[in-house]
């Protein structure tokens, strides 16, 4: 019966260190899935803000030619505004002085 007991003993004593060996292989095995899932979660996080940056930086792109388009329609659009005033304007007085003539020979042949 010692004997009987103390094979019993041994097989669970096998039994219970290749468990706690089973174990610390598994949990080693859990900590490099650890570190490896934080080192692709920090590249991934890398990689956002590396795709944010350069959407970023492409809107800023985009948007300093779009400034510097609409500010070139505008110079534009100012200057032609200009020349029609300034023709608007220039018709204005010829015609005025045209009138103006027109009154005085009127006058000095009444």
């Amino acid at each position: 019966m010692e004997t009987v007991t103390l094979v019993v003993i041994s097989v669970l004593l096998t039994l219970g260190i290749g468990s706690i060996v089973y174990l610390l292989s598994s949990v080693r095995s859990l900590q490099k899935n650890i570190k490896t899932l934080n080192a692709m979660m920090i590249l991934r996080e890398q990689t956002d803000d590396d795709i944010y940056r350069l959407i970023n930086d492409n809107d800023k792109e985009r948007n300093r030619l779009l400034q510097r388009s609409l500010d070139l329609v505008s110079q534009d659009t100012d200057k032609r505004f200009d020349k029609s005033y300034r023709a608007m304007y220039e018709f204005r007085d010829w015609a005025s002085e045209q009138i103006n003539r027109l009154i005085e020979k009127d006058q000095l042949t009444k």
